[in-house]
């Protein structure tokens, strides 16, 4: 069971709180250890810097130790979800990719869960609904969209460091914790670990290890439930003991 239960929020102003204008020496050993990790050796003298960020961008926080700045995005035990987009916008971005109109099809069929690929079917169907009623063709696109390693790579980097505007700042790392106690990721570590695992067990459609779906698929939904249905959620169902084992196999 995971230790931290805490809102995202909670815990970054807690982690900022526990680093910033804190000498080194000053800082507990779990966010000591993970500095070292973040930053190399360590001054027991020296002072560190830590600001939370508003944008909406991938980091949460920015740490500073010598100059040097490095930026990080926030995980909780309870959050699955990795990344949201509009579904047009995603849609459009698997096309630039290569991938055939049947399978942007699908991937709008999916999200919207009503069989249609703009969202005006008559009722939305469950997700085990349509495990049964499309079987074939789940099966047919987890093979396509995860038959090229370095497709699926760069888009869980994407998802979870890089967000979807390239000029935007990048988290460098990871960290699914809070002050006690966690997780922390590199990019590096994330794509060996993409690159090197197999994700097959996973039934529903998925890219790598994540899964999508729409963030709101219920029927005759007011204005802020309309605008959400056309924003798809992308959530990654074991991240917590995945980033456990990343962290033990692919430490830097």
């Amino acid at each position: 069971m995971t230790p931290f239960k805490r809102s995202g929020f909670l815990i970054e102003e807690t982690l900022v709180e526990c680093l910033n204008n804190k000498k080194i020496k000053d800082i507990n050993t779990n966010l000591r250890f993970n500095l070292k990790q973040i930053f190399g050796p360590l001054d027991g003298e020296e002072i560190v810097t830590a600001k939370q960020i508003d944008d909406f961008i991938k980091p949460d926080i920015a740490i500073t130790y010598k100059g040097n700045i490095k930026y990080i995005s926030l995980k909780t035990g309870r959050a699955r979800q990795v990344h949201t987009e509009r579904v047009d916008l995603f849609a459009n971005y698997l096309k630039t990719k290569g991938f055939s109109q049947k399978v942007i099809d699908f991937f709008l069929i999916w999200h919207f869960a009503d069989g249609t690929t703009d969202g005006t079917g008559p009722k939305s169907n469950s997700w085990i609904k349509m495990s049964e009623i499309y079987e074939n063709e789940i099966k047919e696109f987890n093979s396509i969209v995860n038959k090229d390693k370095n497709f699926v790579v760069n888009l869980i980097d994407r998802m979870v460091f890089q967000g979807t505007n390239p000029y935007s700042i990048t988290a460098d790392f990871i960290y699914m914790g809070d002050e006690n106690f966690g997780y922390l990721i590199s990019r590096k570590m994330m794509r060996k670990y993409v690159r090197n695992s197999n994700f097959n067990k996973i039934k529903n459609p998925h890219f790598g290890p994540i899964q999508f779906k729409s963030n709101h698929t219920k029927k005759g939904f007011n204005e802020c439930e309309r605008i959400a249905h056309y924003k798809t959620d992308f959530y990654w169902a074991t991240l917590e003991s995945d980033l456990r084992y990343i962290q033990k196999r692919y430490c830097d």
